[in-house]
């Protein structure tokens, strides 16, 4: 999959606080599966957002990986709320529900080991 790079940095009011994704951030903007393209495009704006959205809190685990001056929230975002954002923010932008519902249990059930290989570094 090719990295797009963005060009400025995304807000996100979560019920965490404010996620901001810097600009530079690269992403793919979702590692879909080659039998999954023809129900989702990798680079389509309804979920574009989500997707980097998650992306970037997969790579961080959810915070952990950030020095708090960075983070700017007082807590960690687990496995199952990024993919609960990843939903909520495709919806936001105009992902139909069942796909951002189908978008979530895919994250749930095979983004583990993805999300386990983003933690090798941590204490």
């Amino acid at each position: 999959m090719p990295l797009y790079v963005l060009t400025k940095g995304l807000y996100f009011n979560t019920d965490y606080g404010v996620i901001h994704v810097p600009a530079r951030y690269k992403t793919d903007f979702a590692s879909i599966p080659w039998w999954a393209r023809w129900i989702y495009k990798v680079k389509d704006d309804r979920y574009a957002h989500a997707a980097i959205l998650h992306d970037f809190l997969f790579e961080f685990q959810g915070g952990r990986k950030l020095l708090p001056e960075y983070w700017g929230i007082n807590s960690y975002i687990d496995f199952d709320d990024c993919n609960k954002l990843l939903r909520d923010y495709a919806i936001m932008g105009g992902t139909p529900k069942w796909k951002a519902k189908l978008m979530k249990f895919m994250v749930q059930n095979f983004g583990l080991k993805i999300w386990r290989s983003h933690n090798d570094d941590l204490p």
